[in-house]
Formats: structure tokens, C-alpha cells, sequence
């Protein structure tokens, strides 16, 4: 189990990012070795494919009261190691895990008009047999800081999660953390509970939803953490918005990469002004000079000010020859052969002519179609 916590403005960032990012993509933890519990700290190095459940934890700095979690997204760890009394945790991402649908309930307090009655959601209880649950797991040690959780290994059943179709009410002795396969709905319900906390209320949420080939429609699929793309080449990102309380004003987002790798057709910027949203961004990839480069597409809030998800999405494209320059190639093959056919015609001047139709099919195919326009 892997903790990230409200005491530092990065571990709340953390959260944010892990929810917003696509499925496969690697994130990074760091803990003190004093926040790691004595199992995992001594098999730490040795804790590559280990499955993770990421939490949120909600602590009071003075020990006032017990912590609370909300569990965030499923992971298996890539690659695990200690520089001085710093342990990283390097982590591939998998399904979002949430909570069960609070229960409603009438709130006859809350009503403004006299009679009626209004309805609540009701999100502690879920929350406080969570926190049960995860005290039970181990703790770095410390006598008056038990509740504290940063990094803890225990038994894949120690909290089980259950897959289900649809995430169900929440009822008291049923499933606590469920995978979804209605991972909109998950990412809804998430950012639901997280919402209902200081550290989040003010969010602007949002996640990858898919990256395609505009021309195919093809979705592109991201190997060991990177999205492969090809140059001279457009792209659609999608980019699922969702906010769980009012939206009263308009918050701008910007997107960014090396222009010269990756642009965005139009403006790189999008408005989050409804409380859902599908938003679509076309890019394209300029013909490269060069066999492969590599880069990050950020999505973040243009104003540091504004709290938010930021995306960051690992790219690497690579050069592919023109059809031009395959017929070059297979013109050379072919003209290879040519000597044999000419049996009157000195064999070094067909040898000759082949070379140069060859290297003027791979100029202009390679050369000129696949180098950077001004």
C-alpha cells in the first residue's frame, strides 16, 4: 500500500496526477525511510511487480484525531531503490479503485423550504470503516504516530478489492474498495469523495480518456510508459473533464511539448466551464529530421495559482520512410538485377544508372519529403 497524504502541497499533487494519468503510464513516490514500515523497508530494493493500492490519506498535523483514507488507483511496482534515507518507488499504473456510492438520506436541516425534506449524501460511513480496515495494516513503528501511513506491505487480502460491473450503495459489511469496469464512473466517484475534503475542494479534475490516429481512428497504446507515435502524422487527445461540485467561473488549461516535435492545431489552451466534459485536442507531428526524438506533452492549469490535474505524457516518435522511398528501395533491388538482362550493354554503365535513379528516389524521398519544412 502506497500513501500520499495533506501534509505537503506535492503529496496533494500526487494524488491529483496518479487519478489523472492513462493506464500503464509510471509515477513515482518517495518516503523517508522512518515512514516505512520494517517489512517493507528490508525487501524494498526486491519489490519489482509488486501489486499497489494508492491512498489518499487525511491526517491532522497534531494527532487530534485518527486519519481517514480514500483509495485512488490500482499499480504494480517497476523498480524500487534507497538513496541515503530517501526510498523511491517507481510504480506502472492500472485501474482506478473507489469507494462504494454514498447512501442518501434525508436531511430535513438542510432544507430551505419548511416541510420538505432534502437529501444527503452520506460519505462518512464508507470513509470511517475504511479507516478501520487500514488501521489494522502495519505502521512505521512510532508509538503515538500508529495511524501515520506512508508505505506498508501486507497481504493482497488485507483490504480486498472487488470487481464489479457497477460500483454499488455502500452498505455496512460489504465491498469497501471496488474496480469498476466503468472506469467514467469510478473517476467519477473519486473525485466525488476527494472533493469532499479540504485539500481538494477547490480541484478542477480531470484525466486521459485516449489519443488516436485521426486518420484511422486507431487508438494509440502506450508501451513501457511512452505513447509511440510516427512523424507527419495527426493525432486526436481526448481529455475527460469532471467536476464534482458547481462550476461558477472559468478555468483555462494549457498544453505544451518542443514545438518543433509535437503541435497542437488551433489554440493549446481549453476553458473547464461545466461540470463534465469531453474535451477534444488535435495534434500533429512534423515530418523529423532525425530517426526518433523523444518528448512530454503537458496538460496543466495556465495559472500556477489554479489547483488541478497535471498531465504529463510521455511521446516517442520515430521517422518513417515515404512511399516514395520504398519504391526507392525496391527500384534498387530491382535495378541490381538489371546487369543480366542487358547482355550487349557494358554491365558497369546499367550498375551505373541504377545508382543514380536510386540515390535521387531516396533524396527526394527521404531527404526533402521527410525533412522539416520552412
Amino acid at each position: 500500500m502506497l500513501f500520499s497524504s495533506n501534509q505537503r502541497p506535492l503529496y496533494e499533487q500526487d494524488i491529483i496526477d496518479v487519478l489523472a494519468a492513462p493506464e500503464s503510464s509510471r509515477y513515482t513516490f518517495r518516503y523517508e525511510k522512518r515512514y516505512v514500515d520494517d517489512s517493507a523497508s528490508k525487501q524494498w530494493t526486491s519489490l519489482a511487480s509488486t501489486p499497489v493500492l494508492v491512498f489518499f490519506s487525511i491526517q491532522q498535523e497534531a494527532y487530534y484525531q485518527p486519519p481517514a483514507y480514500i483509495p485512488v488507483r490500482r499499480g504494480r511496482v517497476v523498480a524500487a531503490r534507497s538513496e541515503g534515507d530517501i526510498c523511491l518507488v517507481e510504480f506502472e499504473l492500472g485501474r482506478i479503485v473507489s469507494l462504494p456510492l454514498p447512501v442518501v438520506e434525508d436531511d430535513p436541516t438542510a432544507s430551505s423550504r419548511p416541510g420538505i425534506a432534502a437529501r444527503r449524501p452520506i460519505y462518512e460511513d464508507p470513509v470511517r470503516e475504511l479507516a478501520g480496515e487500514i488501521a489494522k495494516v502495519p505502521s512505521p513503528g512510532f508509538e503515538r504516530k500508529k495511524g501515520r501511513k506512508s508505505a506498508s506491505l501486507v497481504a493482497e487480502n488485507a483490504v480486498p478489492i472487488v470487481n464489479l460491473s457497477e460500483i454499488p450503495p455502500y452498505k455496512s459489511g460489504g465491498p469497501l474498495l471496488i474496480e469498476s469496469a466503468d472506469q467514467v464512473a469510478a473517476f467519477k466517484s473519486a473525485t466525488d469523495y476527494l472533493s469532499h475534503t479540504a485539500s481538494f475542494s477547490t480541484t478542477q479534475f480531470l484525466r486521459f480518456y485516449n489519443l488516436a490516429d485521426r486518420r484511422t481512428g486507431n487508438p494509440v497504446q502506450m508501451v513501457d510508459g511512452v505513447f509511440r507515435l510516427s512523424d507527419n502524422s495527426d493525432y486526436e487527445l481526448e481529455l475527460l473533464q469532471m467536476q464534482p461540485r458547481e462550476v461558477g467561473s472559468r478555468v483555462t488549461f494549457a498544453i505544451g511539448s518542443a514545438e518543433e516535435v509535437l503541435k497542437v492545431i488551433g489554440v493549446p489552451e481549453f476553458d473547464i466551464a461545466s461540470r463534465y466534459d469531453l474535451v477534444k485536442v488535435p495534434l500533429h507531428v512534423p515530418p523529423l529530421a532525425e530517426e526518433l526524438r523523444e518528448t512530454v506533452l503537458t496538460v496543466a492549469p495556465k495559472s500556477p495559482d489554479i489547483k488541478g490535474s497535471h498531465l504529463n505524457l510521455r511521446l516517442q516518435i520515430r521517422r518513417h520512410p515515404s512511399p516514395v522511398t520504398a519504391a526507392g528501395a525496391a527500384g534498387l533491388l530491382l535495378l541490381a538485377g538489371l546487369p543480366g538482362a542487358f547482355g550487349d550493354v557494358p554491365k558497369m554503365a546499367v550498375v551505373a544508372l541504377g545508382a543514380v535513379i536510386a540515390f535521387a528516389l531516396f533524396y527526394y524521398g527521404w531527404v526533402r519529403v521527410t525533412s522539416p519544412r520552412a
